[in-house]
Parts: C-alpha cells; sequence; structure tokens
C-alpha cells in the first residue's frame, strides 16, 4: 500500500510525469466503460432520436463516471502547481541562502586579509599601536562573522582561506621579540588584543574537540602550549594571564575566539534536520534520516 501511495505522490515534475494525472483520467474513463458494457448488454445501436434517449437513459452512471474526470484532473492540476510553486520558492530561498553565505565567506575572508595587511610593513609587523589595535578588532569581527557561516561548502573554503592567512601571520609575528610586545603594551596596545592576534598565528590539536570543549582557563593554558614556536609572543602573553584574564572583555574574547571543528559543524548540521546545504542532504539521506 505504502509503495502504491509512494508511486502515486505528486512531485515537481511536468504533469505528464504525474502518476496521479493519469490516473485522473484513465479512471473514470474505465469506469464509464465497465459499467457502461454493463448497461448496454442486451440492446442494440438505434441511430435515431429514440435510440440517442434510450441511450442517455441507461447510460448515467457510466456517464456519471465519465464526468468525473474534468474535476479529477482539475483537482490533481491545482495540487501539482502548489507542489510546483512550493518548490519553486524553496529553489529561490536556497538560492539566496547560498549567496548569503557566499557573500558572508567572502566578508570573513576580506576582514582576515585586512588584518594582515595592517599589521604588515615592509614584511615585517609594524609597530603603529594602533594597527595593532585595528587587526585585534578585525580578527574578532572575523570570528564573529565565521559563526554565521553554516554551509558546509564555504565553511571548509574558508577554513582553506584561514589556513592560508594563519601561515602568513605566524611567519609575520615570528620576527617580534619580547621587547616589541612590551612597547607596544606602553602605547596603550592592551594584551588581551595582543592576545587575539597570537590566536590566529596557532594551528588546532590533533583531536578536534579540544578546543570545542575547554573553557576560560582550561582555553587559555592549552592555547599557551600552541604558542611554543613563538617563545617571545609565548613569554609575553603567558606573564601577562591575569591581565588578559581581568579584562571585562576576555570571556566575550574566548567565546569569540573558540571555534568547532568544520567535522562537528558538518555533524551538527546533519543532525539538527533538513538544510538547504546539498553536501547536508546527502548525507542525511545516507544516514536514512530522510
Amino acid at each position: 500500500m505504502k509503495r502504491v501511495l509512494s508511486w502515486l505522490a505528486l512531485d515537481h515534475r511536468s504533469l505528464g510525469h504525474q502518476p496521479l494525472f493519469w490516473v485522473a483520467i484513465f479512471l473514470p474513463v474505465t469506469l464509464f466503460l465497465f459499467f457502461g458494457c454493463l448497461s448496454w448488454i442486451g440492446s442494440s445501436p438505434q441511430w435515431n432520436y429514440e435510440g440517442f434517449n434510450h441511450f442517455i437513459d441507461r447510460s448515467k452512471l457510466p456517464l456519471g463516471f465519465l464526468t468525473l474526470s474534468i474535476p479529477f484532473t482539475a483537482l490533481v492540476t491545482s495540487m501539482h502547481r502548489s507542489i510546483q510553486t512550493a518548490k519553486q520558492i524553496e529553489h529561490n530561498d536556497q538560492k539566496q541562502n547560498d549567496e548569503t553565505q557566499k557573500l558572508t565567506k567572502e566578508t570573513a575572508a576580506h576582514y582576515l586579509e585586512k588584518a594582515f595587511e595592517v599589521l604588515e610593513e615592509k614584511n615585517t609587523f609594524t609597530k603603529n599601536d594602533r594597527a595593532w589595535i585595528n587587526a585585534s578588532n578585525l580578527l574578532i569581527e572575523y570570528k564573529k562573522i565565521k559563526k554565521q557561516i553554516t554551509s558546509h561548502v564555504y565553511r571548509s573554503q574558508l577554513q582553506a582561506e584561514e589556513d592560508y592567512w594563519r601561515a602568513k601571520f605566524e611567519i609575520l609575528l615570528s620576527f617580534i621579540r619580547y621587547q616589541d610586545l612590551e612597547l607596544l603594551e606602553e602605547n596603550k596596545v592592551h594584551a588581551s588584543m595582543l592576545f587575539v592576534i597570537a590566536e590566529i598565528t596557532t594551528w588546532s590539536n590533533q583531536d578536534p574537540d579540544s578546543t570545542a570543549k575547554s573553557k576560560g582557563d582550561d582555553y587559555f593554558n592549552e592555547f599557551i602550549e600552541k604558542l611554543n614556536r613563538n617563545p617571545p609572543l609565548r613569554d609575553f602573553i603567558d606573564s601577562r594571564q591575569h591581565k588578559i584574564k581581568s579584562h571585562r572583555n576576555y570571556m566575550h574574547i574566548i567565546q569569540s575566539m573558540k571555534m568547532l571543528s568544520p567535522e562537528q559543524i558538518f555533524e551538527e548540521a546533519v543532525l539538527a534536520g533538513p538544510s538547504d546545504d546539498p553536501v547536508v542532504t546527502k548525507e542525511r539521506k545516507r544516514r536514512g534520516l530522510e
């Protein structure tokens, strides 16, 4: 029974591909012929006025079934039009969402690129305190925008761009000395801002869950360990732990910096329900979730 209902179900394809449309046409015709044959048994054709009246009189029930073809097909056509309209709206929404996600990804990548540009000066880092403050703000905004990207495809693309810029940040800040950081701090560049910039130079652990699960002090300790490749930056941040943690925006910064791994985000999208993302939809179907 379920298989029959599934076969008769309407979809967005043209009417000619809808079994229910043909059933709406041929079922009344079939009933007309079946009951008509039963009604016409024992009668012979009479091609005159009396014969026509006799035919109408004996064929009331068969003709009644035949006339059902018109409202049936009209109903199916109306239902099919509604499905096509809904499908078109869904397609437009998906297209708009895709364009929004693409624009969000491009905006996030732009913030990341600009953060690097304001820090770089003649192939090394600038000592301009305003540039460091701006770079810190740009990176925080970048993390906020990145969280708005739910598309697995665009998030993966942005992750690849982030890794590219991460390597450039790491190279750029490899020239920094402890004294340079102290000078920046004297020029009103708060340690928490340097903390934000330092974060972009670190690479994720092998365990994708480690950053996502950590909070507060745990995150800070993990972060310090990741800075081992840049001792001056590591020692400076470590020595300013209390100052950074006491800053009013510290937990806000932590929340903006902490990101789920692409694998975790994809898993959450799969389990969340129907999605406009074709990759997520394909995985949900593979797991039998829809």
